[in-house]
């Protein structure tokens, strides 16, 4: 390590409990776009529901080879935790590209000690579309309007059985985006080191390139799963497909692209931008859920819940209909 490197950063400490958001940040790009336009709207959801906020900065994995790449530290940061930060006890692992209503409920209330708690990208969603066919909408949308030669047949639209098949796995019949792990250090910590010491070991590359598909044939086979609701983290690239196709056609920076990133993330709790495409870059927008339009939202939460005493105004003209 580096003289002065930064292992690791406390934003917020939560009082008289030991629950904590992590995010870890390697690399200069990384931790720029947190800081711009994550950290605001996290660190208020902490303080709102008292959850510590934690940034890892220390690179774990091996130096070279497949394993060398940074999302992988997602096996390894609870062990360095374990042994280091004593201090935090129950942790929701976020990627960084995830935006946070700062209204929304504390995530740690749906927490299980011995459990993994996740979200199915494929079960529980609020379209009336599967996942398949939303990501095949995707494909050729991106296709239409970012780039003719976008192949209609990409990584981007193989199933879940596709996933397993490609890996030799059977179907465990359900699959969660790894952007979120809420979990007990202490319980799964060591459990995660060795899925991480096992495939560098063997050296087996994945379909997508990354984490996801061993985390969820690991997790899913061998651990007891708290599946969490869909709002915990929406998935951007379906909810654009299905409420606002009509956004491929303008830039990030746009009022209307604005406008349907703060409905979406008004009406949920994590919202989840991923990947280099365009759709997953409309989070880098500093006018995103800014305080007055937190403000806005948190008077029509509170209208949500008052009791109403509803009753037709006075000297109304009664309809002379037929009985």
């Amino acid at each position: 390590m580096k003289k002065n490197e930064k292992i690791y950063k406390i934003f917020v400490k939560p009082k008289k409990n030991q629950n904590y958001i992590v995010s870890i940040l390697i690399g200069k790009k990384t931790n720029h776009e947190w800081e711009k336009f994550s950290k605001r709207l996290v660190i208020q959801y902490c303080k709102n529901n008292n959850i510590g906020l934690v940034v890892f900065y220390k690179n774990l994995v091996c130096k070279k080879g497949y394993y060398s790449k940074p999302v992988f530290n997602k096996y390894l940061f609870a062990d360095y935790f374990r042994n280091n930060l004593k201090f935090v006890k129950n942790v929701c692992y976020l990627d960084h590209d995830i935006l946070c209503n700062p209204l929304a409920p504390n995530i740690f209330k749906k927490f299980k000690k011995n459990k993994f708690s996740v979200v199915s990208k494929y079960k529980n969603t609020p379209y009336d579309r599967k996942d398949d066919y939303l990501k095949r909408k995707a494909a050729f949308m991106r296709k239409a309007y970012y780039q003719s030669s976008f192949p209609l047949d990409s990584a981007l639209t193989i199933s879940r059985k596709q996933t397993y098949h490609y890996h030799n796995w059977r179907d465990l019949g359900d699959y969660f985006c790894s952007g979120l792990l809420m979990f007990n250090i202490k319980e799964q910590s060591e459990f995660l080191k060795n899925i991480y010491k096992h495939y560098k070991e063997k050296n087996i590359s994945t379909l997508t390139t990354g984490e996801e598909p061993i985390m969820n044939y690991e997790v899913l086979r061998k651990k007891k799963i708290n599946w969490l609701e869909y709002k915990y983290q929406v998935l951007w690239l379906l909810e654009m497909n299905s409420r606002y196709p009509f956004l491929y056609k303008y830039k990030k920076n746009d009022k209307i692209v604005v406008d349907c990133i703060e409905h979406t993330l008004s009406e949920n709790y994590f919202v989840h931008f991923s990947g280099k495409w365009p759709e997953g870059q409309m989070w880098k927008n500093k006018k995103l859920f800014s305080d007055k339009k937190i403000k806005f939202f948190k008077k029509f939460n509170f209208y949500l819940k008052k009791k109403l005493k509803s009753k037709p105004r006075k000297n109304l003209i009664k309809f002379k209909g037929k009985k």
